[in-house]
């Protein structure tokens, strides 16, 4: 995997630096490849609620490409 392949998905409520390494093998990449793989969808989230079930976040990708961001273009705000 390249680094323009890594999407990261952060507790918006923590603050500083955080440590990394720790690694889980599971099933969520072959989930998140069929969720895409029509290009409609786009994951954008995961939920954690401290049980063992993740609820994944997704947007139509027609709204993703509205989005300023992607295109580059700095916010007037």
């Amino acid at each position: 995997m390249t680094k323009n392949n890594i999407r990261v998905f952060v507790d918006l409520e923590v603050t500083g630096n955080a440590k990394g390494g720790l690694f889980v093998k599971n099933d969520l990449k072959d989930i998140i490849i069929r969720i895409e793989q029509d290009n409609t969808q786009r994951v954008v989230g995961i939920v954690y609620d401290g049980t063992k079930n993740l609820e994944i976040l997704t947007k139509p990708v027609e709204d993703l490409n509205k989005l300023d961001i992607l295109k580059g273009i700095k916010s007037n705000d």
